[in-house]
């Protein structure tokens, strides 16, 4: 690996044109491992997590970080410990948690709590690591949640509630009998319905 291709890459990492940032490391990870120094990557790693930090679109970088595996946990929980911005606060933490690293879980029940636009992602992460810390507050949002009217297909907000119904079956999280009669109402969608029964052959309590 060339020196001038490494020096490119980073160049590329440390402006502020975020095609150009996705491209470098969708470079890098092109490159074959042996190609590779350690000290090298290390370089591209830690200014891929300083690009995060300081982008106003951080979310197609955090994606790509999530290929460094669990070299990231290191750099991203210092990246949390700085308090960052709160969208790149919760994306450190999803890419904290998917790599075996729980220092996130909090800012990740945070936006939990606070709805925010990752509330689908970080709940289905925080279920998937065996995390129930949030299942009182799903529980609340889904009573909030008024039952639209027949319909064949689910929209972008049916979704939001289907994916939290699915968050509590993973946790095996009983749904509270209020909140399963209003998903079973023979008026409800079917999908919502559908849920709802799947959530209690899965094993929690009918």
């Amino acid at each position: 690996m060339s020196i001038s291709a490494v020096g490119q890459i980073i160049a590329d990492l440390q402006g502020i044109d975020l095609a150009r940032q996705v491209d470098a490391l969708e470079k890098f990870f092109l490159l074959p491992t042996v190609s590779v120094s350690e000290s090298d990557r290390q370089a591209v790693l830690t200014v891929a997590v300083n690009a995060l930090e300081k982008s106003t679109n951080p979310y197609p970088i955090a994606e790509r970080l999530l290929r460094f595996r669990e070299e990231a946990v290191p750099p991203v929980a210092d990246l949390l410990a700085r308090n960052p911005s709160q969208e790149v606060k919760t994306l450190a933490a999803l890419i904290l948690i998917n790599n075996g690293s729980r220092l996130g879980v909090p800012a990740l029940v945070e936006e939990v709590d606070r709805g925010g636009d990752y509330l689908v992602t970080a709940s289905l992460a925080l279920a998937n690591a065996g995390v129930i810390d949030h299942a009182s507050t799903i529980i609340e949002r889904l009573r909030r949640c008024s039952v639209p009217p027949l319909r064949e297909f689910p929209t972008a907000e049916d979704d939001v509630v289907l994916a939290l119904i699915t968050v509590l079956r993973k946790l095996r999280v009983p749904l509270p009998e209020d909140i399963r009669r209003k998903f079973c109402d023979p008026q409800a969608p079917w999908f919502f319905r559908s849920a709802v029964e799947q959530h209690n052959v899965d094993g929690s309590p009918a």
